[in-house]
């Protein structure tokens, strides 16, 4: 629930996105469509990248500061689940778009057949790898939805992806993570971390 947190940037996003769409759908203006929704895929990775990667890279003094050492196991699953939020945001746009567009019915089919699949997957894998494997497999379900409401999309809507831009997202975010975890590692201070998120909350 703490890394679903992250999600709480895009709904501004989404909120402003789906009236405008849909009346430029209704208007045919599908190449207005394309600029806006290609304008937000390729700078959505610039704006929650970032935050996922700190987050992240921090989790064990937010899971400290705010539900004790007890919890010390959910580190990793709120390291994973932080990353996994970016895909989770962009699938939360493209719900929007796809509602806008007019196309409820494949996304329900997608949201059901995804769901389906994420569902057996879990019973598969809880009772070998537990909760790890469950969320390996969650993550999996979240990856495949965003392909299939991209072919969606794309079977309407002409998207225009800056895979350079994206790249040096990605690579600017590995340097960063790579840096911060080796000062973490040669400067503790997560005694400092703790009292600093005690006093934020």
């Amino acid at each position: 629930s703490s890394a679903i947190l992250l999600t709480l940037f895009i709904a501004p996003i989404a909120r402003v996105a789906a009236p405008l769409i849909a009346k430029l759908w209704h208007a045919s203006d599908k190449k207005q469509i394309s600029k806006i929704l290609s304008f937000i895929i390729n700078n959505f990775l610039i704006f929650m990248l970032p935050i996922a990667v700190v987050f992240a890279i921090f989790a064990k003094s937010f899971v400290f500061a705010i539900y004790g050492e007890k919890f010390v196991n959910s580190v990793i699953l709120l390291k994973i689940l932080s990353v996994t939020m970016v895909v989770v945001g962009l699938n939360t746009i493209f719900v929007v778009v796809i509602n806008s567009l007019g196309r409820a019915k494949e996304l329900s089919r997608i949201i059901l057949f995804v769901g389906l699949l994420n569902f057996i997957g879990n019973i598969s894998v809880v009772n070998y790898w537990g909760i790890l494997g469950v969320t390996l497999v969650t993550i999996c379900a979240y990856l495949l939805s965003t392909l299939l409401f991209i072919k969606t999309i794309s079977s309407q809507i002409k998207i225009q992806l800056d895979i350079k831009n994206m790249l040096k997202v990605l690579l600017s975010s590995a340097m960063f993570t790579v840096t911060a975890i080796v000062l973490i590692k040669k400067i503790y201070f997560e005694y400092i971390d703790i009292k600093i998120l005690n006093f934020i909350i």
